[in-house]
């Protein structure tokens, strides 16, 4: 597994070299270039360089667009968040010119498209201070986490070996852990009656971006399997009944059946546990969805919907 610890820490530096641009710089508007060539001349390592654009990006502090005009007069054909939003499509401006966007067009007439950036003041500030300030031991853009998690995928459709399907999912998971506010955690600890063990104990009682009535400590339970059986989650609710917290999370990288959810959440109702599950398309929406905006979101979510 990577050094994250020495990654996060040479990102940590980097971004304290940068943060004084940010915070004097809110609204300010960029070409994308120029902005890049800024942070260019304080951060020399390119890949931590595109881990902090993307990073950015991915809290909110930087807002990124592009630009169009008519190339006949000059006129705004619009504003445009994703270049494959109008890949295909048609534009006309208030003159009545009409454009087909398409590969050829951006090369055509690339002087009347324009790049731009603006640094904003959203709450993804706090979330970056608060990684300077060590209370997240990592923060790692949605991007590279994607790429990791689809590798857990890889594995499971490429690979016999449990061990090795199991391990690259927790690895995965241990490295979203880090980037948690005021978050520890023990990994692969022996069960209190000694039959397995735990993958993981994790405390959120001191993270005040958790729901407050969910802040405590779970016993969490990772499968990376193609179908989740009836024994697996047995196993995991008789882990969380021997747990001293009596709250669990069990998280799988595929899916869970009905009759698996209605099974956990009837513990809920009956107030004899809390368990909580998290299915491989939440992970992907939380990675993808850019309304996410926090690392504690993948869990507040399922605090909110799975219980």
């Amino acid at each position: 597994m990577r050094n994250w610890t020495s990654f996060c820490n040479k990102l940590r530096e980097n971004l304290n070299s940068i943060w004084n641009l940010i915070e004097s710089s809110s609204g300010q508007i960029y070409r994308y270039d120029n902005f890049i060539d800024l942070l260019d001349k304080k951060i020399r390592n390119q890949d931590i360089l595109e881990e902090t654009i993307n990073i950015l990006l991915d809290y909110g502090i930087l807002d990124a667009w592009i630009d169009i005009s008519c190339p006949i007069c000059g006129e705004h054909l619009g504003k445009f968040r994703y270049r494959n939003e109008i890949m295909n499509k048609t534009l006309e401006c208030i003159h009545g010119h009409v454009f087909r966007i398409d590969d050829n067009f951006f090369i055509e007439y690339e002087d009347y498209i324009e790049y731009l950036v603006k640094i904003d003041s959203s709450e993804g500030k706090k979330v970056l201070g608060e990684f300077l300030k060590d209370q997240r031991k990592c923060l790692i853009s949605k991007k590279r986490l994607l790429v990791f998690f689809n590798k857990v995928i890889d594995v499971l459709e490429k690979t016999r070996d449990n061990m090795k399907k199991g391990r690259i999912f927790e690895d995965f998971f241990e490295l979203y852990l880090r980037t948690l506010k005021n978050t520890s955690y023990q990994r692969g600890i022996l069960t209190y009656q000694g039959r397995g063990d735990y993958d993981f104990l994790v405390d959120l009682s001191k993270n005040d971006e958790i729901i407050a009535k969910y802040r405590r400590e779970y016993y969490v339970e990772l499968k990376n399997k193609k179908s989740i059986d009836k024994n697996d989650i047995l196993s995991f609710i008789n882990k969380v009944k021997e747990s001293r917290c009596e709250s669990g999370i069990i998280v799988v990288s595929t899916k869970l059946a009905g009759t698996h959810k209605a099974e956990l959440r009837g513990y809920n109702k009956r107030n004899e546990l809390t368990l909580i599950y998290i299915e491989g398309k939440d992970i992907l929406k939380y990675l993808k969805d850019q309304k996410y905006r926090k690392p504690e979101d993948l869990l507040n979510h399922a605090f909110r919907f799975n219980i």
